[in-house]
């Protein structure tokens, strides 16, 4: 029984009318500020394409670094894989020569590499022929071709598309603002300012780096003096072999006098 001096209970409709006010309230507070910030913010910017064209100084850069590797050498390291090996490939190379020497290394082992035009060949011992299925005590060179994947980087095609045409690009966002990424086509190449640092091409990556003087001199040695003769690597993977060093023929009995 309610006191005489209490105040009565507010009806439920009053009730409902008191929330209603609180929660218009509450969204007034919450709300009204958001929708001034949409009506009156500034729309951001469209983010910018990932490529765009070369400036003129970038396409100067670009034809003059091709210029570059056409005629001074240059050292490329990087890795072939196919179904005989997996190597590691560092080599010097003087396109202008048409020569390259350097290194493979398969495991832990490593066969000195040369190169004479289309001419692959590598010196290993028996412990490095092993790592890649070849039964071989062959001490000297052996032409592979590619029978241990293309060994050689495919510098020819890239320096062909490092001529900046139509369609070539760079992005807009290299990944450490330092690097300039060039395209075109299937090519893709890095450049710190004016210098090539990296190379792609037929989906295979090569550090460019200035040769140590050294392998200037083996590259003009091998392109003054190549091997007379070399073993061949025959077979298909899993069954490779070598030929062995033909014989040389015989010596001409000079006539005497």
């Amino acid at each position: 029984m309610r006191e005489m001096w209490e105040l009565p209970e507010p009806s439920l409709g009053t009730k409902a009318v008191r929330a209603a006010t609180v929660i218009a309230l509450v969204w007034a507070v919450a709300a009204v500020p958001l929708v001034l910030w949409l009506t009156l913010r500034t729309p951001p910017a469209a983010p910018p394409p990932p490529q765009r064209e070369l400036s003129t100084m970038e396409r100067a850069a670009v034809h003059l670094a091709g210029q570059e590797l056409s005629t001074s050498p240059v050292t490329l390291t990087s890795t072939v894989t196919s179904a005989a090996a997996r190597l590691e490939v560092e080599e010097t190379v003087d396109i202008a020569r048409g020569v390259s020497v350097g290194q493979v290394r398969s495991g832990s082992q490593t066969a000195e590499m040369m190169t004479l035009g289309d001419k692959v060949m590598l010196r290993g011992n028996a412990a490095f022929w092993s790592t890649v299925g070849v039964p071989t005590s062959e001490p000297g060179w052996i032409e592979v071709g590619d029978r241990l994947g293309a060994i050689p980087f495919p510098l020819r095609a890239a320096i062909a598309a490092l001529e900046p045409g139509d369609e070539a690009r760079v992005d807009t966002a290299p990944g450490d603002g330092a690097t300039m990424i060039f395209r075109n086509g299937t090519l893709t190449a890095g450049f710190t300012g004016a210098t090539v640092v990296s190379l792609t091409a037929d989906e295979r990556t090569a550090a460019v780096t200035p040769p140590v003087s050294q392998l200037r001199s083996r590259l003009a040695a091998v392109a003054g003096d190549a091997p007379a003769a070399a073993g061949t690597l025959t077979g298909t993977s899993g069954a490779l072999t070598v030929a062995a060093v033909p014989a040389p023929p015989p010596a001409e009995d000079t006539p005497e006098p």
